[in-house]
């Protein structure tokens, strides 16, 4: 997935990566999807320091008020719960074409059940 071409920047964006299915025969079962997050910023001034205080702010303190710990209500349909929330991988990037963009991935593990 791609950001719009005319994205207003500093920007996020949020896609599926990955959605593993898991079967067992006695029920309640918990299911987890990798969610990959992007934070996008345009070189200039600063962009390490923009773009790592991007990703920053979506991740926060491990604690919830973040995605990182993150434990959500029931929403959705059909309805799922959240569960949990972790990351399991971060990497900065720069993306030279004529945009001359800044990237902090963030990949993370989003447990749920139904």
């Amino acid at each position: 997935d791609k950001l719009p071409q005319q994205a207003t920047y500093p920007a996020v964006l949020v896609q599926l990566v990955h959605e593993p299915t898991d079967y067992h025969l006695r029920g309640g079962l918990r299911f987890r999807a990798r969610v990959q997050v992007d934070a996008y910023v345009k070189e200039g001034a600063g962009p390490y320091t923009d773009v790592t205080e991007l990703a920053d702010a979506i991740h926060r303190d491990d604690a919830g008020s973040g995605l990182s710990g993150w434990i959500g209500s029931t929403f959705g349909s059909p309805a799922f719960y959240v569960t949990g929330i972790l990351r399991i991988d971060r990497a900065r990037g720069y993306e030279p074409d004529e945009l001359r963009l800044l990237r902090q991935r963030q990949d993370y593990w989003v447990y749920f059940r139904h």
